[in-house]
């Protein structure tokens, strides 16, 4: 009864883990999106949008390294990728938007390459992510659980 005790909660941290992480890599990476997205127009200041999406993507990355043990190595592989990817995304965003107010056109090429990195490189990492998110939290349910009991 121990074991099976140590054992479910064990499970749960994990659930909670997995739950804390998606919701955290899914907000940076929604306020990605929104630093980068060529047509978007909201008259927020570029400045406070690029700290805005820093921030989340380290905050993740912190809180994924903190609690990496919880999830498998496959896993933790495809986290590395998109937050790097994240990472790379803002690098090349920040580039050619440097010092401005508000976004300008770009000569150099760097916001458009890091808007199709973002739609082309990091939507299929996001989704594979999600389906082995998926796999993990229903190989820890309980048979009890998959059946709807």
């Amino acid at each position: 009864m121990k074991e099976q005790i140590r054992f479910s909660l064990i499970h749960q941290k994990r659930a909670d883990v997995i739950g804390i992480v998606y919701g955290r890599l899914i907000k940076a990476s929604r306020l990605l999106k929104k630093l980068v997205e060529p047509q978007l127009v909201d008259g927020i200041p570029l400045p406070e949008k690029k700290e805005e999406a820093r921030l989340a993507i380290i905050r993740t990355r912190d809180y994924y390294d903190e609690h990496r043990i919880y999830l498998d190595k496959s896993v933790c592989d495809q986290i590395e990728d998109f937050l790097n990817g994240m990472l790379g995304v803002f690098s090349k965003f920040n580039l050619a938007q440097q010092e401005e107010k508000y976004s300008l056109p770009d000569p150099t090429g760097q916001w458009m390459q890091s808007w199709m990195d973002l739609e082309e490189k990091l939507l299929p990492v996001k989704e594979k992510l999600e389906d082995m998110f998926r796999q993990a939290l229903e190989a820890d349910a309980t048979p009890d659980d998959k059946s709807g009991k």
